[in-house]
């Protein structure tokens, strides 16, 4: 199984304890927990024949999983059913087995024996961590190199040009990740990158321009996109949303916060779509670096730097025996079937939550004009905390974001 891309199937689980009295799960034994998340629990494991041999194991509940619902509206008969955290699960593990790149993090096997209520996948361990680590008191990132402030240009660089080999994998293959942010951004013992968490990644079929239409939003808000937080598109291309998600991501690299900030949901989503990128002045860096940024975080996603674009971009180029503009493009993967898609129904809760976002938004953007005198397109539309005089003494939206919520740094569920 270690040297076969294959994901190794098991249907059978044999429970115990070593020697040692360490948990044994078939040919894996649990050395440690490494998280524990609304929906499972991530083991560090080592095989039973070679403890050198380490794994990243999430062990769910598929009792709990299935009481966790979300209803929807089917696209095809207009009827209701409902859609639960196991097939979401089991939607991860599909498009997992597909993938086969450096820089993603490997599913090696499942194992999910009908007679026992867990679920066990086993991945990639990355040693080293996550590339950058949320401090929920400071408002700051962290690298994870130990004694280091921040991340050199020499380690952004070779950092960003595996992401982009990854992401350019999966773009080709007509797959959107749609959750990508330093946390899901981890770092093997020999210092790769790899992008992980494909909970919420979207499969397309076809390979063609508009195939990766988008009509609702996943991922961390600080990461989404300005098309993402416009009330009035009803829909956008995924691609774009990745390449802005994983430039919001550089600049935490580069800056150690985030771009866009505000203590309510309206505020933020405000601020993403209207709000003009500026830089830190915090800490100078190189023009190409510079370029790199603004390339990717532009607002229009039709202006936006493509992924391919990405790779012939001169700063990441520069000083690269390889250069990523002329590496062979990533082997396509198997034909996608509709059971592997499974995509044909739009979560109702969803709809309704981003439509009253919109109301909020319209109704406080005409409140705004009619105390300004102005209208919003002529750029008065505050991109600040400038609603004091609101009912609810001046918060945007209403209640305020539930940051471990909306930007927690371990994404499980």
């Amino acid at each position: 199984m270690r040297g076969s891309s294959e994901v190794k199937e098991t249907h059978d689980v044999i429970k115990g304890y070593d020697a040692e009295g360490r948990r044994q799960i078939n040919e894996y034994i649990f050395l440690k927990t490494l998280a524990v998340g609304s929906l499972c629990k991530v083991k560090l494991a080592c095989l039973v024949t070679d403890e050198s041999q380490l794994f990243a194991v999430k062990v769910f509940s598929k009792w709990q999983l299935r009481k966790k619902r979300e209803y929807f509206r089917n696209k095809e008969g207009g009827g209701m059913t409902y859609k639960d955290q196991l097939q979401n699960v089991l939607m991860e593990i599909a498009i997992m087995k597909k993938l086969q790149h450096p820089h993603l993090v490997r599913l090696h096997e499942v194992i999910d024996d009908e007679e026992n209520d867990k679920l066990y996948m086993v991945m990639d361990y990355c040693s080293n961590g996550e590339l950058l680590s949320w401090n929920l008191k400071t408002l700051k990132f962290r690298p994870f190199l130990k004694g280091h402030d921040h991340l050199s240009e020499t380690d952004i660089k070779k950092y960003m040009r595996h992401l982009i080999r990854g992401l350019h994998y999966m773009h080709m293959n007509n797959i959107v990740h749609r959750d990508i942010k330093p946390q899901n951004v981890l770092i093997d013992g020999n210092f790769k990158a790899k992008l992980s968490d494909f909970g919420v990644s979207q499969l397309f079929p076809g390979n063609q321009e508009g195939d990766d239409k988008l009509s609702k939003t996943e991922g961390t808000y600080h990461f989404m996109a300005p098309e993402c937080c416009d009330p009035d598109v009803e829909s956008f291309s995924g691609k774009p949303v990745d390449v802005w998600a994983l430039g919001v991501t550089l600049y935490c690299m580069v800056y150690n916060v985030l771009p866009y900030w505000d203590d309510t949901e309206f505020g933020l989503f405000q601020k993403i779509h209207l709000q003009e990128l500026k830089l830190c002045d915090s800490r100078q860096i190189s023009p190409g670096l510079k370029s790199l940024l603004l390339k990717m975080l532009t607002k229009d996603p039709l202006k936006r730097a493509t992924i391919l674009e990405l790779r012939m971009d001169p700063w990441l180029n520069e000083g690269c025996k390889n250069q990523l503009s002329t590496e062979e493009s990533p082997s396509m993967l198997s034909e996608v079937t509709q059971e592997d898609l499974n995509h044909a129904v739009t979560p109702i809760h969803t709809l309704v939550w981003a439509k009253q976002i919109g109301k909020k938004w319209r109704l406080q953007a005409a409140q705004h004009r009619g105390a300004s005198g102005k209208s919003q397109r002529d750029g008065s539309f505050s991109s600040g905390g400038g609603h004091g005089s609101s009912e609810d003494g001046g918060k945007q939206g209403g209640a305020g974001i539930d940051i471990e919520k909306a930007f927690g740094a371990l994404r499980m569920d």
